[in-house]
């Protein structure tokens, strides 16, 4: 997943079209899903931590409690570059679609455990040093999910519709993050503070496993991308493929990295908001959750926008290219 080869700009400015087939759409819309859902398992700790901090980092202090619990978040973040390399590595010998299977495997099983983690009342430090592990789990298996859907969905598509079949797949993954907002308003709504304090906070880790599960499901039916299929039968593997990577386009590589680091920021800002705004303004925690839902959509509305927007300098190259 790492490489951008000959093979790959080879079939697809061969396919350049006007319109997505019934399979591309289908392989966009499993894509997407599958972010969004395996994005939901990962953002309900950030948007669940004062639940979290009170159960595994039990201090006097509010704000002490908050930063280990987010000094917690940020370890699955370092965990997510690596994870993309390691798996990056795996797309690019053994496969996209099989890689692309096993993150939300990986991510299932870490979140599940969350859910059902002893407190640190309960078993003591052990419970915050699994917490911690798990965490790390979550954060390296979804460093394989992002990059891997956002490979395998390209590699479908003809060249003119990659932006806006990324723009759709990120507005998925985003759509993870509103439903993590819409989860946590519901059951504070329904619940009630103490329940939610309690044990209603593990309630959207179980439903995280399932809905991984859900994912892994409808993902195993996609079919491996044919710029794979192609390096494969040509036998152009690589046997390091990170480091033929940055031989070849080290300064792709580092433009890649700026621009989500920027997008990444927005995104962990929202994450942040509900206990900002419950811990140091007192807001009602249903309340933050829903203003949180509410910023998520507008996103992943955007996020579609611009992917759409993208089309149409790559529909009038095409037409240039064809005069």
């Amino acid at each position: 997943m790492f490489l951008k080869n000959q093979y790959y700009e080879k079939a697809m400015m061969k396919n350049m079209s006007n319109k997505l087939t019934r399979n591309e759409i289908k392989i966009i819309g499993l894509s997407s899903v599958g972010g969004a859902l395996e994005f939901f398992e990962f953002t309900i700790y950030a948007l669940f931590s004062e639940y979290i901090g009170a159960h595994f980092f039990p201090s006097k202090n509010t704000s002490a409690t908050l930063l280990m619990t987010f000094g917690v978040y940020a370890l699955g973040y370092l965990a997510r570059p690596i994870g993309g390399m390691v798996f990056g590595h795996l797309g690019d010998k053994y496969g996209r679609k099989n890689t692309f299977s096993l993150t939300i495997l990986l991510m299932s099983a870490s979140t599940l455990l969350i859910g059902c983690l002893p407190s640190y009342e309960t078993i003591g430090i052990s419970a915050t040093v699994l917490l911690i592990f798990l965490r790390i789990l979550q954060g390296f298996s979804v460093g394989g999910e992002i990059s891997g859907a956002t490979v395998f969905t390209a590699e479908h598509l003809p060249i003119n519709y990659r932006g806006l079949g990324i723009g759709i797949l990120f507005m998925g993954i985003t759509l993870g993050n509103t439903l993590g907002g819409l989860v946590g308003f519901t059951l504070n709504y329904s619940l009630g503070e103490k329940a939610m304090m309690a044990w209603g906070w593990r309630l959207p880790f179980l439903l995280g496993f399932f809905l991984g599960i859900f994912s892994y499901i409808i993902r195993r039916n996609t079919l491996e991308t044919p710029v794979f299929q192609e390096i494969e039968r040509k036998k152009k593997l690589h046997r390091i493929p990170l480091i033929t990577l940055f031989k070849t386009s080290w300064k792709s590589v580092m433009t890649g990295i700026a621009v989500m680091a920027i997008s990444s920021t927005m995104i962990g800002f929202f994450l942040y908001l509900p206990t900002y705004l419950f811990v140091f303004f007192n807001f009602k925690m249903q309340n933050a959750f829903l203003l949180n839902t509410i910023s998520f959509l507008i996103l992943s509305v955007l996020t579609a926008v611009f992917g759409c927007i993208s089309l149409y300098p790559c529909r009038q190259r095409h037409i240039n290219s064809d005069s």
